[in-house]
Formats: structure tokens, sequence, C-alpha cells
């Protein structure tokens, strides 16, 4: 934890409410019109449940089928006995 604190630089840092505070302050005094900025659309919300389970329905429908399983040869057999 101590690799990453360092000293406290005030400089760096720069207040940007406070200026733009004052700024629409100064405006007014003079008489001119504020137009607030249009506020961005708020995300679309996601019913995570609801996606999950759509996801299982739409998985199902599209489930491949299994390939076949292949025969074993009679020496295939012998070779499985002999490791049991």
């Amino acid at each position: 934890m101590e690799s990453l604190s360092e000293d406290f630089k005030p400089d760096r840092y720069h207040d940007t409410l406070q200026e733009n505070l004052r700024a629409l302050i100064e405006a007014k005094q003079k008489g001119k019109s504020i137009m607030a900025e249009p506020r961005s659309g708020r995300a679309r919300v996601i019913d995570m449940m609801e996606a999950l389970k759509c996801s299982v329905r739409n998985s199902g429908a599209q489930k491949q089928k299994t390939p076949t399983k292949l025969r074993t040869t009679g020496s295939e057999n012998r070779r499985r006995r002999l490791a049991s």
C-alpha cells in the first residue's frame, strides 16, 4: 500500500465546479440567458434472469444432434477388459 502512496499535490487538481458556477453567476448578472445542457438518456435496464431464460430456451431449440457412437471392434473390447 505504501508503494502506491505519495504526497498530496493540490496543484494537480482543478475544481471545475467552482469555475462553472462563477461563470454562471457572472452571466446571470450580465443578463444573459442560460440554457441547461441536455441530459443523456438513461441506459436500457436488462432483466438478467429473463435474458438467461430466453438464452436457455433458444439454445434448446437450436441444439444440434449429438454424433452417434462409433462401433467398437473386438480388439478394442479385449484391450478394455485387460486394462480393468
